[in-house]
């Protein structure tokens, strides 16, 4: 957006820009400066619409990306540089996310086979509006339960910075061959889930019960 002249010609609305090698973009229109000398705005986002929602599923690599709103604008300091005819653009992360560590207790010490088979987080919340000018999201209203991304001992999903009242992670496990469900509630931090952050639990599985840290 030229900041000096809103009619301007030069003006782009929703280009898409694809990633190719060493990080660089091309865009499907060709970008033309208006003069060396001008002032623009740039606002780049991994969507061309004004409400997001994450992915339900979000167990392969594909779906994460697909969950993982990011954003930029000229008005935030670190986000876009201009030099030359380059333009660099520092993407934030618009959402949270939460990464969980397992541990198995002292009781599984003897079992011949133990796995995480699957992890859904529970009442955490999947949808935003994006404000495009400022680079910031408003909390929908919406939650659901989120089918995390397992990497043998860690689970992972992103999630609109809210919660329910009451959110869990209920944890599928196969132990010599036999299916286990252990469910665990999450405290969120004192001051809520923040956009743009990433949390950390670590959690215990014993013979009985779970055991989990605080969320950090």
């Amino acid at each position: 957006q030229d900041t000096e002249d809103a009619t301007s010609m030069y003006n782009y609305t929703n280009v898409l820009m694809t990633k190719g090698t060493n990080n660089v973009y091309t865009s499907t229109d060709n970008l033309l400066w208006k003069g060396s000398n001008r002032d623009v705005a740039i606002n780049a986002y991994t969507t061309d619409a004004e409400s997001f929602t994450v992915q339900a599923d979000q167990s392969t690599d594909a779906n994460v990306l697909a969950s993982d709103l990011l954003g930029a604008v000229s008005t935030t300091q670190g986000d876009v540089s201009i030099t030359d005819n380059n333009i660099s653009i520092n993407f934030r992360h618009l959402l949270c996310k939460l990464d969980v560590t397992y541990t198995w207790g002292t009781e599984f010490d003897n079992v011949t086979t133990k796995t995480i088979k699957s992890v859904m987080y529970q009442g955490f919340g999947t949808d935003v509006t994006l404000d495009r000018e400022a680079c910031t999201v408003t909390n929908g209203t919406a939650s659901a339960d989120i089918k995390a991304y397992v990497n043998e001992l860690t689970s992972e999903a992103i999630f609109a910075p809210y919660v329910s009242e009451a959110p869990k992670i209920v944890i599928t496990t196969t132990i010599d061959d036999v299916d286990r469900v252990f469910l665990i509630g999450v405290t969120a931090p004192a001051d809520g889930f923040a956009s743009g952050n990433r949390y950390t639990m670590n959690v215990t599985i014993g013979g009985t019960s779970v055991e989990n840290g605080s969320v950090t």
